[in-house]
């Protein structure tokens, strides 16, 4: 197991390797580093198992040290050494990202092994929880059947977007399709068509509109696109575009059920004061009005 320390004083390494030696772990490689930038070259290069950062010579400077290094090294498992006394110096360390502290007058070996340890389960702890917040972030914004936005994460991003609009005092274009008769082939072919005709959708998505765009499942056959930068022509331009692309998916051999989408297409001026609920809601009226045949191929409004 590597071990390294960051400090300025070579007799901390001394006593480190003679108190793991005396308490009998043979394991262990200690490296040490004297000085930041040779601390953070070392950790860059070749990451330790255990990083012992030694904190003797001033808070600030400790501090300092702590938070670049942890920076630059965020998964390595950082343990701080301390004068006697200095507890509330540890604290803050601890607070800055360090997963353990001690006293250097104190070392031992037992103690060592204990923090070596105590130090990585911390830190593994700590990826983790980080890996489940992320999954449960995706989890909680994004549709699962199609890898889209749900309505939740498109409503966040949208009313992001929005501000930054307000912001540029430029308007947006906010799209609303549904996939006509999902119902019926759910019936006839089975809920795993009815799968199968949401993933084509999405996929028709992300072909036909940028990586920019904000694309949505929002609801059981409802999708979303919010446009940003959208000039005179876009609507007549996207029309087009999905027409297009519908096609050319319904031309393949092989399909049990044509895909067919209606869409409404809702404008979005910053000087409204609206919000996402009340632009989705416009759009989805357009969208239903072109499914009665009162509108175009996409109603806009």
């Amino acid at each position: 197991m590597r071990l390294l320390l960051v400090g300025d004083d070579p007799k901390d390494a001394l006593v480190i390797r003679e108190a793991l030696a005396h308490h009998g772990d043979n394991g262990y490689r200690l490296e040490h580093a004297e000085g930041l930038s040779r601390g953070l070259a070392r950790v860059l290069s070749e990451p330790p198992d255990v990083l012992f950062l030694s904190m003797i010579d001033g808070a600030d400077d400790g501090l300092r040290s702590l938070i670049a290094l942890r920076r630059k090294a965020p998964e390595v498992p950082v343990v701080v050494l301390v004068r006697p006394g200095d507890e509330e110096l540890a604290s803050l360390a601890v607070k800055e990202g360090a997963h353990d502290w001690l006293v250097k007058a104190r070392l031992d070996g037992e103690l060592l092994a204990r923090s070596i340890r105590y130090a990585m389960e911390r830190a593994h702890l700590t990826r983790e929880l980080a890996d489940a917040r992320e999954q449960l972030n995706r989890l909680t914004l994004r549709d699962e059947l199609t890898g889209l936005y749900n309505r939740r994460g498109f409503s966040v991003l949208a009313e992001q977007q929005m501000r930054l609009s307000r912001r540029w005092d430029t308007g947006l274009l906010l799209l609303v399709l549904d996939i006509d008769g999902l119902d019926a082939v759910n019936q006839r072919l089975g809920r795993a068509a009815g799968d199968r005709a949401l993933v084509e959708t999405s996929g028709l998505l992300r072909e036909s509109f940028r990586d920019s765009d904000v694309k949505a499942r929002i609801g059981g056959d409802e999708f979303s696109v919010l446009l940003a930068g959208a000039g005179e022509g876009t609507c007549e331009v996207l029309d087009a575009r999905l027409t297009q692309n519908l096609h050319r998916l319904n031309v393949q051999e092989e399909r049990d059920m044509p895909l067919s989408l209606s869409g409404g297409v809702a404008r979005w001026d910053p000087n409204t004061g609206q919000g996402v609920a009340e632009v989705l809601a416009h759009a989805e009226h357009l969208m239903h009005e072109q499914k009665r045949g009162t509108a175009g191929r996409l109603g806009v409004g």
